[in-house]
C-alpha cells in the first residue's frame, strides 16, 4: 500500500545513493480533522492503526505506600499515592499492535506502546476528550503578574550566577511581552493537545495540514470542545529502509507541552519485532538474548496543595509554581521498581529518557557501592555494529539508549540515577537516588531458552544507519546559539531564545534543501545544559567541546560522562544531543536518507519548559526543483549561514500530484 505524493527522484551527493523526496503541499492524503474520518477503520485499511484517546484519569503510582518523598506525612502506611492526571491510552483495535507485553496504557499515566514495521502504512486516529481539564485541575494560563513575582525576589529564579539586566518592572503591566506564544497557557489551553513521533524519519506532522510547506501554517490542535477539531487522523508511510529500535511519541503543542509532559503524557515506539530482519530484537535472539525491558524515566510534578479532598490522590500545579512543588523521579508507572534477572543473563533494556526538565546521569552498584560496568549497542533507536562498555551515561530529555546488562554474581544491584539540572554552578546539579533495582538469582530454570554467559563484546548488530556524513558531503554549514537572558522587565523570565531571536511559529529561520548534507555548530554561551533536537531526521555528532563544567556521574566526571555517551563510537548517529554548557556540539546532518520529506517542522531545545517559553525555531525543507519559494515569505536567520558550498545536484525529475 502506498500513499500517493508529490515526488522528485535525485541522484545526488553519492552517484550509488538515489533519493525519493516526497512532499504533500495539500495535505497527507486521508490526515485531517474530524470524528467521521475512519482513519484505518475496517472501511479505510492500512496496515497499523491505532485509535489514541486524551482524557483525564487517576492512576495508583505502584511501590508508594505510606507516602513519597516530599508528599505530606498524613499518607496512611499501607495506602499508595494516587494521580489524577492527563494521560494517553489506547483503545484495541482490529490491526493496533501494543509493545511491551501489549501495554495499551490503560493501567498508568504512560501512553500505549506502539509497535510498527519498515514499509508499513500506519494511521493513527487522536480523540481528545479532556474537557475542562483546566478547571478540573485548577489551572491557569501563565500570568504576567507570576513572572513579576519572580523578578521582584533574587534567586527567583535563580539566574544570579549570570546577572540580571535592566531595571525591575514596578508593576505586572509595566513588563514588555512581545510575543504571547511563548508564555505558557496564553496561546493555547493545557488541555489542547497534538502528537510528534520523536526520532522517526516519516513525513513531517506538526503543522496542519499534515506535511504542510506553507510558512504560516498553523499548529495542528485538537480541542475536547470543538466536534470538528476533537479529532485528528495521522498518516504515515514507514520508510522500508527506516532504522529499526526504540522511539517513542508525545505531546507537542508549543505552550502546553511542559504541563502535559510533568503528567507523563508520553509512549514508547517500537519500530521492528523478534521476526524482522536487521531489527536488535532479531540480532539479538539469533545469538541468545530473548529477553527485553522498557524503562522510561520521567519528572511527575504535583502541588501538595491539589489533591483530591480525603484522600492520597495528587495533581499538577501551574506552570510558575515556584517553591510549593513536589517534583518525583518516576520509573515507568512506579517509584523504584524491582526488576528479577538470572546470573549470567543478558537483558537488553530500552531506556528512554522522557524526562521535562532534567536529565539523568546513569550508573550502577552493587551492595558494595561498587560500580559494575554495562553495554549500550544503539542511541536514539540507531544501531551500532558492536557494543561498547560503559561505568556511567548521561542521557537528557528525548534521548534513548539500547543497553545490555549482565550479572555473574547474584544480589541486589541498584540502578542509580543522578539528576542533571539545566544550569550549572558548580558540582554536582542534583541528588543520586536509584530509580530502580535489580534482583540478581542462581535459580535459573531448566527450560531457559536464551543463551548464558554470553561475551557481549563478541555481539554483532545490523548497523541503524549506513555509511557516514562525511566533510565531502556537506553543502550547507549553519550556526546555531542558544541564550538564556535575563532582562526584567520582559516576559517570559528568563528569556529563552535562539540566534538572539525568540519564536514565532511563522518566522522559518532556517531554510534546508530535501536530501543535502548540512553541518551544524550548536553553541550554549552560558552555563545551562541544551539537549538538542531536530524533527524527522536524525544527524551524526562530529565533536563536542565544553568549558569549566564539574562533577560526577558515579565515580566519572560529568565531562567524561556526556562526551562518552554521545562520541562513543565516533561518530555517533543521534535524533537529540546535548549541547554542553559555555560549549560546542558540532553534528552533521542529510535531510532525508532513501527518502526525503519536504515542508514545515521545528528544532528546539529538549527542556521543554526552555521550549514553551521560545527556545525553538520553525524551518522549512525545501525541494531542490523548487526555483523560488512557494510559501508566505520568511525571516532567515542571517547569523546562522556562515559558510555555503555550491555542488551540483543532478538528475532531478519533479511533478506535482493530488491533494488530500
Amino acid at each position: 500500500m502506498k500513499l500517493p505524493v508529490t515526488f522528485a527522484i535525485l541522484c545526488g551527493t553519492s552517484p550509488s545513493l538515489a533519493r525519493i523526496i516526497r512532499s504533500f503541499p495539500s495535505g497527507v492524503p486521508g490526515s485531517g480533522y474530524g470524528c467521521s474520518n475512519t482513519c484505518g477503520g475496517p472501511s479505510d485499511k492500512a496496515d497499523v492503526y491505532y485509535t489514541i484517546r486524551a482524557s483525564l484519569e487517576t492512576y495508583v503510582v505502584t511501590n508508594s505506600e505510606g507516602g513519597l518523598p516530599g508528599f505530606p506525612d498524613d499518607v496512611p502506611p499501607n495506602e499508595p499515592v494516587s494521580m489524577f492526571t492527563r494521560t494517553f491510552t489506547g483503545v484495541k483495535e482490529e490491526s493496533s499492535p501494543f509493545c511491551n507485553g501489549g501495554y495499551d496504557g490503560t493501567t498508568g499515566a504512560l501512553g500505549p506502546c506502539l509497535q510498527v514495521l519498515p514499509g508499513q502504512i500506519v494511521k493513527i486516529r487522536l480523540i481528545n476528550d479532556m474537557t475542562d481539564g483546566m478547571e478540573k485541575l485548577k489551572q491557569h494560563e501563565t500570568s504576567i503578574a507570576e513572572y513579576w513575582e519572580l523578578v521582584k525576589e533574587p534567586g527567583q529564579p535563580n539566574l544570579d550566577p549570570i546577572g540580571w539586566f535592566g531595571p525591575t518592572p514596578e508593576t505586572p503591566g509595566d513588563m514588555i511581552v512581545t510575543n504571547d506564544q511563548d508564555i505558557p497557557g496564553a496561546d493555547t489551553s493545557f488541555d489542547n493537545v497534538n502528537l510528534h513521533f520523536h526520532g522517526m524519519q516519516i513525513v513531517r506532522h506538526l503543522f496542519y495540514p499534515q506535511g504542510t510547506n506553507n510558512a504560516s501554517a498553523p499548529w495542528i490542535t485538537l480541542t475536547p470542545d470543538n466536534s470538528e477539531s476533537r479529532c485528528f487522523c495521522y498518516v504515515f508511510e514507514i520508510p522500508f529502509d527506516h532504522p529499526q529500535g526504540t522511539f517513542f511519541w508525545h505531546i507537542h503543542r508549543h505552550g502546553s507541552v511542559a504541563m502535559q509532559a510533568w503528567q507523563g503524557m508520553v509512549g514508547f515506539l517500537q519500530v521492528g519485532n523478534v521476526e524482522s530482519a536487521g531489527s536488535p530484537d532479531n540480532d539479538l535472539a539469533k545469538q541468545g538474548v530473548i529477553r527485553d525491558e522498557f524503562i522510561a524515566l520521567w519528572e511527575w510534578s504535583v502541588d501538595p496543595k491539589h489533591r483530591v479532598a480525603g484522600t492520597s490522590t495528587f495533581f499538577e500545579g501551574n506552570f510558575i509554581q515556584r517553591n510549593d512543588y513536589i517534583q518525583t523521579f518516576l520509573t515507568n508507572n512506579g517509584y523504584q521498581p524491582t526488576y528479577s534477572m538470572y546470573v549470567g543473563e543478558t537483558v537488553h533494556v530500552r531506556l528512554l529518557c522522557a524526562q521535562t526538565t532534567t536529565g539523568s546521569g546513569i550508573y550502577i552498584l552493587d551492595e558494595d557501592d561498587n560500580m559494575i560496568p554495562f553495554w549500550v549497542f544503539a542511541s536514539d533507536g540507531i544501531s551500532y555494529s558492536h557494543a561498547v562498555q560503559h561505568e556511567s551515561i548521561l542521557i537528557g530529555p528525548g534521548q534513548r539508549e539500547g543497553v545490555l546488562l549482565q550479572f555473574s554474581k547474584a544480589g541486589k544491584y541498584s540502578i542509580m540515577q543522578q539528576i542533571l539540572n539545566d544550569m550549572q554552578v558548580g558540582g554536582n546539579s542534583g541528588g543520586d537516588a536509584p530509580l530502580g533495582f535489580i534482583e540478581v538469582s542462581n535459580d535459573i530454570p531448566v527450560d531457559y531458552k536464551g543463551i548464558l554467559n554470553i561475551d557481549i563484546s563478541t555481539l554483532k548488530f545490523t548497523p541503524g544507519m549506513s555509511g557516514n556524513i562525511t566533510e565531502e558531503d556537506v553543502i550547507n554549514q549553519n550556526s546555531i546559539n542558544f541564550e538564556v537572558q535575563s532582562i526584567k522587565m520582559k516576559a517570559p523570565v528568563p528569556q529563552f531564545i535562539i540566534n538572539g531571536v525568540e519564536f514565532d511559529s511563522s518566522r522559518i529561520v532556517e531554510r534546508e534543501v530535501a536530501a543535502v548534507a548540512t553541518s551544524w555548530t550548536l553553541t550554549s554561551n552560558m552555563n545551562y545544559f541544551h539537549p538538542f533536537h531536530i524533527h524527522v531526521n536524525p544527524f551524526q555528532v562530529i565533536m563536542m567541546h565544553t568549558g569549566n563544567i564539574t562533577g560526577t556521574v558515579g565515580e566519572t566526571s560529568l565531562e567524561d560522562a556526556v562526551f562518552d555517551t554521545n562520541l562513543n563510537p565516533h561518530p555517533m548517529w543521534r535524533d537529540t544531543v546535548f549541547i554542553p554548557p559555555f560549549g560546542m556540539t558540532v553534528i552533521r546532518q542529510r535531510f532525508g536518507e532513501s527518502v526525503a520529506w519536504t515542508g514545515k517542522t521545528v528544532f528546539h531545545c529538549h527542556f521543554l519548559d526552555h521550549e514553551d517559553q521560545g527556545m525553538i525555531a520553525a524551518m522549512m525543507i525545501v525541494d531542490p526543483t523548487t526555483k523560488k519559494p512557494t510559501t508566505a515569505p520568511t525571516t532567515s536567520s542571517k547569523s546562522s549561514k556562515v559558510q555555503t558550498k555550491k555542488k551540483s545536484i543532478t538528475s532531478i525529475e519533479s511533478t506535482t500530484e493530488g491533494g488530500v
